[in-house]
């Protein structure tokens, strides 16, 4: 039995109520073991810069200790999905779906974005959960096939369906948007991103998908982000986004979605996925 599926089974056996005090404990020693290690590094120097700390600020460690809880217990919530309809309503604080309603009702398609921030996929499991109609993600298919058919399982419990980033259906896409649907696209992918914004005051690239479709196929572009306050996630829907034209320049509007999702890590920069190094500054 691989790794994933031994987490799985031992945290459902588990009160959720231990599952906090478990990941602070476990993210102490995860810390200690990676002292030297190349990833811990990596979020050190990411947070420093994207604050603009210096490296040996204490802030800067404290955030690094913070963010290895945030990852562990993310896991942890993430084994425990099958339990999440009966916690429902005490684990979530929605704010903003009508924003969501009013659009859905008008009859438009309708791009979600997000970033990976809080849990994540927990936002990706819950979107039929917040009341949003045959919701998609696109999300992308990890490597190792036991963890990627373990999270497709979690993810899609509750009727979310997935569609593959690196087998992007783009009829599915134009069919999904076309017809009134909801797709929910994470932008902060810069290993896909080929336009370049100014993210935290460095040149970054981010994936053009979610201004490109919103404006090809007239869907509207709804921010949306989660992050975890105690043992409860809030998940906040923002009002639409002004787009230009579909003939105009693509950078202004990713320029105005970057803008959000550094917002978005500002209030709760623990929780973000510093790990995968989303915030490369490609251009230094």
């Amino acid at each position: 039995m691989n790794s994933a599926k031994i987490i799985h089974k031992i945290t459902n056996l588990l009160p959720s109520s231990s599952i906090p005090i478990l990941s602070s404990l476990l993210s102490r020693l995860a810390y200690s073991l990676h002292e030297k290690s190349h990833h811990r590094q990596e979020i050190h120097n990411a947070i420093a810069s994207a604050l603009h700390l210096p490296l040996d600020n204490p802030q800067v460690d404290k955030l690094v200790k913070a963010n290895f809880k945030h990852l562990l217990q993310t896991i942890f919530e993430i084994a425990r999905f099958d339990q999440l309809k009966k916690e429902w309503s005490n684990l979530i604080k929605i704010e903003g779906i009508e924003h969501y309603q009013k659009i859905h009702k008008s009859g438009q398609g309708i791009i979600l974005l997000s970033a990976h921030i809080g849990n994540w996929e927990l936002l990706i499991s819950g979107l039929p959960l917040l009341g949003i109609k045959k919701p998609y993600a696109l999300t992308w298919k990890q490597p190792e096939s036991d963890l990627n058919n373990l999270l497709n399982h979690q993810r899609t419990l509750w009727g979310t369906r997935i569609l593959w980033t690196q087998e992007l259906d783009r009829e599915k896409i134009k069919e999904i948007l076309t017809n009134n649907g909801t797709l929910l696209i994470f932008a902060d992918h810069y290993q896909l991103g080929k336009t370049t914004v100014n993210f935290f005051g460095h040149p970054t690239r981010i994936p053009a998908g979610p201004v490109l479709f919103a404006r090809k196929y007239n869907a509207a572009l709804l921010p949306i982000h989660t992050y975890r306050k105690g043992n409860r996630h809030h998940i906040i829907i923002e009002p639409a986004l002004t787009l230009k034209s579909s003939t105009e320049d693509l950078t202004p509007d990713l320029q105005k979605c970057i803008n959000f999702i550094e917002r978005w890590i500002l209030k709760n920069p623990e929780q973000w996925m510093w790990i995968f190094k989303r915030g490369e500054w490609c251009l230094e």
